[in-house]
C-alpha cells in the first residue's frame, strides 16, 4: 500500500495534488498541496466540472493549469 505525504492530508485529492505539486516543481514553480488542488479546481470549474481527473502527460496537466498561475503567484 502507497503511504500518502502528511502534507496532503488535507486535500480531497491527495494523489492528485501531489502530482499537480512535482509537475510544478518540474517547471520551476513551488505550491502548496492546497494550491496544487485549488488550480486544479480552477480549470475544472472552468471546463463545468466538479474535479476533472488528470490527463496522463504532465505536459498536458501543466498546460492546462498554466494559465491560472498568476492568480498564485507572489
Amino acid at each position: 500500500m502507497k503511504a500518502i505525504n502528511k502534507n496532503f492530508i488535507n486535500c480531497r485529492h491527495p494523489e492528485d495534488a501531489e502530482r499537480i505539486q512535482k509537475i510544478l516543481l518540474n517547471n520551476g514553480y513551488t505550491a502548496s498541496p492546497k494550491e496544487c488542488e485549488r488550480l486544479w479546481e480552477d480549470y475544472s470549474d472552468s471546463m463545468a466540472a466538479g474535479w476533472m481527473g488528470l490527463p496522463e502527460k504532465d505536459e498536458d496537466v501543466f498546460w492546462r493549469i498554466s494559465g491560472y498561475l498568476d492568480d498564485y503567484l507572489d
